[in-house]
């Protein structure tokens, strides 16, 4: 039996497979829209997306001590309709229209032996949506993640927050693997 891809490539006469009547005008268009993008990520046409990371320093969380990861760049953002806004500032995504919000939140930890780790995303108006907790992981540095899916009203918010009890103070590092992405459903 021959192998048949799921995704091809995007090329001028192909678009996810489907044959172009006109290859060139809708090909570009579809490019310039984002749609392309979008289907190959999973998101529907008319979703919203941003995608963040904290990328200048490393940030340091303090012993027994809830705080909000600070993601102070946007790497990328779909985001037409103004469904939510990120505070690079402060970590803080405010949900600007009602809907479903889709978040993947991931921390890279510096390494240390001692104690637990936790990375949760707090919800304004129902708490804590999900959580993901674990042991320290010895002297390497490590990831730690955390999906959740959540209905929102405009004017809440959330943040991805961290806990640790190594018995002192600990970095989550900055970079790639410290990262935030939002996805916004209609």
């Amino acid at each position: 039996m021959p192998y048949t891809p799921v995704f091809e490539l995007v090329t001028p006469d192909k678009v996810l497979g489907e044959r172009l009547i006109d290859k060139s005008v809708d090909a570009s268009r579809k490019l310039r829209d984002g749609s392309i993008n979008k289907r190959l990520l999973g998101i529907s046409v008319g979703a919203s997306y941003l995608r963040a990371e904290r990328i200048t320093t490393a940030q340091t969380i303090s012993n027994s001590s809830g705080t909000d990861v600070v993601y102070n760049s946007i790497i990328q953002e779909d985001d037409a309709g103004g469904h939510f806004s990120l505070n690079t500032s402060t970590g803080v995504v405010t949900c600007n229209t009602t809907g479903w919000y889709s978040v993947v939140a991931e921390v890279l930890w510096e390494g240390n032996a001692t104690g637990r780790r936790l990375i949760t995303i707090q919800h304004s108006t129902t708490g804590e949506v999900g959580g993901t907790e674990n042991g320290g992981h010895g002297t390497g540095q490590w990831r730690q993640q955390i999906v959740g899916l959540f209905p929102a009203t405009a004017a809440d918010t959330f943040t991805i927050e961290v806990f640790q009890t190594s018995g002192g103070n600990l970095d989550i590092e900055f970079g790639v693997f410290t990262s935030l992405g939002v996805i916004f459903s209609p």
